[in-house]
């Protein structure tokens, strides 16, 4: 099976064989086989990606992927049978707070909630900008039809510092979000019901940049060791704890440098006709 298919994670980041900024770039990544290969894409003026970009997080739904740096986000098409990423348009982002229009600050926290609506994190710098500042807040990024290149973004629900570090994962079964947080708070995993904000489960897993979950709903993290490699823990679903050592056999070492991860969350991945093999595994609702 090639590395490039439906059910590949997609990472940016950079190869730690090559450095950056030579190494840097759009990968599609097999969890199963731990294996990886470079996706052929460009940034908005046509330069390969290799020239040095890396984007603080992607999200995906299907063939569409969704990098963001800073205030906008970069909208691509995937055909990941020929293992390409097609540069589609550049989308600013506003937000309306107390009638005054702001641009958005996009953080490095990202995931698709459905094939139109992005959930993120901000940066603390941004939300201490604002007078008043706001608290650390959940939003949502309205992504615009094609003929509109600016998007809507509104507030969802605010959370206790410390501020998001990582990536974050949408549950919609359960309609919960599981986000990584920084130190100094010992519980960096954090589960919130959607819906109401509220804090339903935390755990003392690793912190991490790249969070991505398979076709079975378990979910992995980067974290640290295996240098000059990335580590991927897996969480457990009841403690949202992860392996003390990245030496853990369940762990795995990645020859990448992982900035972001983006799982297809339209969970239009059949895991059978890719080969995957999910469906051997146990399935588990996250916070059981």
């Amino acid at each position: 099976m090639s590395v490039c298919n439906n059910c590949s994670i997609i990472v940016t980041g950079y190869e730690s064989s090559l450095g950056f900024p030579s190494g840097a770039g759009l990968f599609s990544y097999d969890h199963y086989n731990n294996d990886y290969t470079r996706i052929t894409a460009t940034d908005d003026i046509g330069n390969p990606l290799s020239s040095g970009i890396i984007f603080s997080d992607i999200s995906r739904w299907g063939d569409k992927l969704y990098a963001h740096q800073g205030n906008k986000l970069w909208e691509y098409d995937l055909d990941l049978a020929n293992c390409t990423a097609v540069f589609v348009r550049i989308i600013d982002l506003e937000i309306t707070i107390a009638g005054v229009v702001h641009i958005f600050q996009v953080g490095n926290s990202s995931d698709m909630k459905d094939a139109n609506t992005m959930i993120c994190t901000s940066t603390g710098s941004w939300e201490g900008s604002l007078n008043p500042p706001l608290p650390p807040t959940v939003y949502e990024i309205l992504i615009p039809p094609p003929n509109v290149n600016t998007a809507t973004v509104i507030q969802k629900f605010d959370f206790a510092l410390p501020h998001t570090s990582g990536d974050m994962v949408y549950i919609p079964a359960t309609e919960e979000l599981l986000m990584s947080h920084a130190p100094p708070d010992p519980n960096n995993l954090k589960l919130y019901d959607y819906n109401t904000g509220n804090l339903v489960n935390q755990g003392s897993g690793t912190s991490g940049v790249g969070m991505y979950k398979l076709p079975n709903g378990d979910i992995f993290i980067n974290g640290p060791g295996a240098f000059p490699n990335s580590a991927v823990y897996p969480i457990d679903p009841i403690t949202l704890s992860t392996p003390g050592s990245y030496t853990d056999p369940s762990v795995l070492s990645i020859e990448l440098i992982i900035a972001g991860c983006a799982y297809d969350a339209s969970q239009s991945c059949d895991a059978g006709v890719d080969d995957f093999e999910p469906a051997l595994l146990p399935c588990y609702k996250i916070g059981d």
